[in-house]
């Protein structure tokens, strides 16, 4: 049952990642750059940020593995101080299929007072749909014998505003344009909303303790649904962060981050609430970033420090 189960949902999901996708992540406050190409440049040097997320532990068959994503993110400031360029590679894996992504990233931040900024982003670059049906060996059906491969141009766009301790967010980071689009010298870009928009607060409890409650609002048209994740972040004299989130109707997550120096680890880990919590053990994601300071005076748009 289960294994029948798990195959019909990489066959709808490969369909609709054929269409559009987005992968989701826990350390996104961690690496705003996966939500919003304005986050750019954030940090004053040269930032290297992975992310490993292996999701719905125990759901695998013979057949297909459980969504994996890894992605890999460069970015930082020019020597202007205020334009920022980074790139963003992205392998998402579910069941058969496969979409590796990689766009390039440019910001311009304005400073709008002392303590008020405001950051402008676009990114734009491609993205591959790879989909091996012969995988699901169901029953040597012919129509499931194909590997279909698609590959499609994209854009997006995002904002950031900074008011003293007040973040806000919003970005549309996709749209798809795919080749067949182009026929007959007839375009016709085919329109995908991913609609991101995140607001958040940074506290100072004392000299060495921060919390920085965060929401985060996400709608896909695709699907027509939106869905809002419920953040807390807690740190203790900057090097130790714990927090917990709650994605609403699908997930409870522990996250834990350690910095040393201009280094950074994180871990979370997504405890099930939707019914496939009886079918998996919860969902891994692991978070390496390195910081190399080279002296560009740029702003931290979250901390302005």
């Amino acid at each position: 049952m289960l294994r029948k189960l798990f195959l019909l949902c990489c066959f709808i999901q490969s369909i609709v990642l054929q269409a559009q996708h987005l992968p989701i992540y826990s350390h996104y406050f961690f690496n705003p750059l996966v939500l919003n190409p304005a986050y750019a440049g954030n940090e004053k040097g040269l930032r290297i940020n992975s992310i490993y997320r292996k999701q719905w532990l125990g759901f695998d068959t013979e057949d297909a593995t459980t969504p994996n994503t890894l992605s890999l993110s460069m970015d930082t400031p020019l020597r202007n101080k205020s334009s920022s360029i980074g790139t963003i590679l992205t392998i998402d894996r579910l069941g058969v299929s496969q979409i590796t992504d990689h766009l390039f990233i440019f910001a311009q931040r304005i400073n709008l007072s002392h303590q008020s900024t405001i950051s402008l982003g676009i990114q734009f670059g491609y993205a591959n749909h790879r989909s091996n049906y012969s995988k699901l060996d169901l029953d040597n059906d012919p129509v499931f014998q194909d590997i279909v491969s698609t590959t499609a141009t994209k854009m997006g766009l995002g904002i950031n505003l900074n008011v003293s301790k007040v973040f806000i967010s919003i970005s549309l980071p996709q749209y798809y344009f795919l080749k067949n689009q182009f026929r007959n010298n007839n375009f016709n870009p085919t329109f995908s909303t991913f609609f991101y928009s995140q607001i958040g607060y940074e506290l100072k409890v004392n000299t060495d303790l921060y919390l920085k409650p965060n929401i985060l609002w996400r709608y896909y048209n695709y699907q027509n649904i939106g869905n809002m994740d419920l953040n807390l972040l807690m740190y203790y004299k900057k090097n130790y962060g714990i927090g917990c989130s709650y994605r609403h109707k699908n997930a409870l997550i522990a996250l834990l981050e350690y910095k040393f120096r201009q280094l950074s680890v994180g871990y979370a880990y997504d405890f099930s609430t939707s019914e496939l919590r009886r079918y998996n053990s919860g969902s891994h994601e692991f978070m390496l970033r390195y910081v190399f300071h080279y002296g560009i005076n740029a702003i931290n748009p979250k901390t302005f420090r």
